[in-house]
């Protein structure tokens, strides 16, 4: 069970803790990620950024290169040789704007390249969007469907995450690239980003970012993009973040739809 916290503990205090000998006892054994997972956010609440990272840090060595995230215990994307998965995701991107889709990357995979030139250490996936010009919600679930007997050559799954639902490719390598539909509910609003507003002119036309050699698309205007995403502190790391679909409540329930329709068609 967690400490009570009634006042703010130092790390080293915490270092001592039953608490932090469980948890460190789970990275080491990468067991319980989920229950895992909640008990080092509740914690990490009781630091400054500093120790929240070098927290962070200290429990990852024992897993290392796994690394805990929302999704559980698994590799992290720092530990990757960029320069081949960069490639293999030039081969999807070429794949897509071959077929006449306009697409780039984009959430942690965008914020780890502007921010700090690659992968970001605690991430544990890619993520590309794809742009679906003039559909609505429904429309959309059966076009992104379609994307896996349409790109048949890739190694397609499903992903079933806080009650959304997105298609993704398995590289060569093993990482997992995320495949996220972008679609317009008017002049302002794209979905799914959640703080906005955004227009297609930020998006597009893309430009390319030269990473480890490999030419890599990134929106129109990328800090832009960020900002929406991450809010204005985005060029800070922050451990705690995490996505408030309330904030755009039109986005998150045109995309509620679009699950619900995605999740009825797909197999």
């Amino acid at each position: 069970m967690l400490i009570p916290f009634k006042k703010k503990l130092s790390r080293w205090m915490f270092l001592l803790s039953k608490e932090y000998r469980e948890l460190a006892a789970n990275f080491r054994k990468m067991q319980h990620p989920k229950d895992t997972f909640a008990r080092l956010e509740r914690a990490l609440e009781n630091f400054g950024y500093a120790e929240q990272l070098v927290l962070k840090r200290r429990l990852n060595e024992f897993s290392w290169p796994f690394v805990l995230t929302e999704h559980g215990f698994n590799r992290s994307m720092a530990s990757f040789e960029s320069r081949v998965v960069w490639n293999q995701v030039t081969e999807v991107t070429r794949m897509f704007t071959n077929a006449g889709y306009q697409v780039f990357v984009t959430n942690g995979t965008l914020l780890g390249l502007v921010r700090e030139g690659g992968f970001l250490k605690f991430d544990d996936d890619l993520d590309m969007a794809v742009y679906f010009p003039g559909a609505d919600d429904h429309e959309m679930a059966k076009r992104v469907s379609d994307l896996a007997s349409e790109f048949s050559k890739l190694n397609w799954s499903r992903h079933h995450f806080h009650k959304t639902f997105h298609q993704a490719v398995r590289l060569e390598s093993g990482v997992t690239l995320d495949v996220f539909p972008i679609w317009q509910l008017d002049e302002r609003t794209l979905v799914p980003y959640p703080t906005g507003p955004l227009s297609v002119s930020d998006l597009f036309p893309t430009n390319l970012r030269l990473v480890d050699g490999v030419e890599i698309p990134i929106p129109a205007d990328p800090e832009k993009v960020l900002q929406s995403l991450y809010g204005s502190g985005w060029k800070q790391e922050d451990l705690s973040f995490r996505f408030d679909w309330s904030k755009g409540a039109p986005h998150y329930q045109s995309y509620r739809r679009f699950c619900l329709d995605y999740r009825a068609i797909s197999p």
